[in-house]
């Protein structure tokens, strides 16, 4: 979910609407709060995938070389989605922009490559006829309706009646099969023996699958002149790494066999690790950097403009520093110090510092105060794993070792990867555990 401009969207004067308006939530396109902090980041990733969009040939059904397929990828919290949303903004005077959570749209533990396509179709013909007001004709979504109930050997009333009885169904004047993917996708995010049993059928006919979403994109497409459907799947960063391998280099075929324009996000392990075919052999592949407070060589607590400056413009737009901080500087310094340039965790540390904070204004001990208050958690869980001294070696060469054995550090957002020749550097909260300084010399440790 993302915010959208409110008379909240005022600069805060105490800590109170401060904390409101430190909510991590990524931002709308044209939210006052954004701050492009492209150059902290290595350079604008923005223009580059514009680019790429104004480059590549009009979509044409059944060529799939002319529909784009990219994969955004960057660590979690690293601002990946508000970016997303400022990309949609400017690519819709010549695209038809569906924006899709999948942890929302899917089961949120797991996927299966059909129920991915399925989630795609279906939340097409919703955003033409919702969105758009542009509805596609039944017959559209009849096709594939029908298709799904022979394969799954479902009733098509009754689960239609079942939708009506219990009330689950808001989209007035929607089609029947619109009514009935309503219910079947309602049953798919669920774990349940059902869902199983359904998800077992259809994937044996992927191909079959393609066939009727394409019908039903090729019909979103013709009202929409010289503009094309483009569909985002963001947070897949979120799911098991094996998940997305089986959808997205094992069903590479069949996803890049969908007459429509997509960006996903996976998780970056997958990047890094492939399971079968490496990813960046299949698709088109950009990286959103964690923005960068220094150069690798610098001591651990430096703080460099231009990030200095920008950060201070960001949290700007969100509070009165001066009203809000006691020590403007010293407190910015402190809690990006601590927060490494993550822009989740910045949003969410300065919250904690806000509830802790002693007096009116927030002090540079209330942020020492809430890192003491975030990094219990983490620290046990790095006693747990034994990985103290890998995580040292990291801090002190910035790269990453050999073998597999950082990937799910890197997912549990340990290790930062900042910008340049793409270093690595330890989370300052994680560097900052007693377990980890003992691996670390003195020209690595915090000062």
């Amino acid at each position: 979910m993302s915010s959208a401009p409110t008379e909240s969207s005022q600069p805060a004067t105490d800590l109170r609407q401060a904390y409101r308006n430190c909510s991590p939530r990524p931002l709308r396109s044209d939210h006052p709060w954004y701050t492009d902090l492209g150059a902290a980041r290595g350079g604008d990733l923005k223009p580059r995938i514009i680019q790429r969009f104004e480059f590549k040939e009009t979509g044409v059904p059944g060529l799939r070389d002319t529909w784009m397929r990219l994969l955004l990828l960057g660590l979690r919290g690293s601002g990946k989605t508000t970016e997303i949303h400022r990309l949609a903004a400017e690519l819709r005077h010549r695209y038809v922009v569906l924006y899709l959570e999948a942890n929302t749209e899917l089961n949120a533990e797991d996927f299966d490559l059909s129920e991915l396509i399925l989630s795609i179709a279906v939340g097409v013909e919703r955003h033409m006829r919702e969105f758009e007001q542009k509805p596609l004709p039944k017959e559209a979504l009849e096709g594939l309706q029908r298709w799904f109930a022979k394969v799954t050997r479902e009733n098509i009333e009754e689960r239609v009646a079942q939708v009506e009885v219990q009330g689950k169904l808001t989209a007035e004047g929607a089609p029947l099969p619109a009514k009935y993917f309503t219910s079947v996708l309602g049953m798919l995010k669920r774990t349940s023996t059902e869902r199983e049993k359904v998800v077992q059928q259809i994937r044996k006919y992927p191909a079959e699958l393609v066939a009727y979403a394409n019908d039903l994109l090729r019909a979103a497409q013709e009202p929409l002149g010289d503009r094309e459907l483009l569909v985002v799947v963001d947070n897949l960063d979120r799911y098991n790494p094996d998940t997305l391998d089986r959808c997205m280099s094992a069903g590479a075929e069949h996803l890049q066999s969908l007459d429509v324009n997509l960006i996903f996000t996976p998780p970056v392990s997958l990047l890094l690790d492939p399971r079968s075919e490496p990813l960046n052999n299949l698709y088109q592949t950009e990286f959103m950097f964690t923005p960068a407070l220094r150069r690798a060589d610098d001591p651990p607590d430096t703080v460099d403009e231009p990030a200095r400056g920008l950060f201070r413009e960001a949290l700007s737009k969100r509070m009165d520093l001066e009203a809000v901080f006691a020590n403007p500087d010293a407190v910015l310094d402190r809690v990006l110090q601590h927060t490494g340039g993550s822009l989740r965790d910045l949003m969410e540390h300065l919250r904690e510092a806000f509830v802790l904070a002693q007096g009116p204004k927030l002090t540079v001990a209330d942020v020492d105060a809430a890192l003491h208050k975030r990094v219990g958690i983490i620290r046990d869980q790095v006693r747990i794993s034994g990985k103290a001294e890998l995580l040292a070696a990291i801090e002190r060469t910035h790269s990453l070792p050999e073998g597999t054995e950082a990937l799910q550090l890197l997912y549990r957002r340990y290790i930062l990867k900042y910008n340049g020749e793409e270093w690595y550097a330890l989370h300052p909260y994680v560097r900052s555990l007693p377990e980890v300084q003992r691996f670390l010399g003195p020209k690595t440790s915090a000062s």
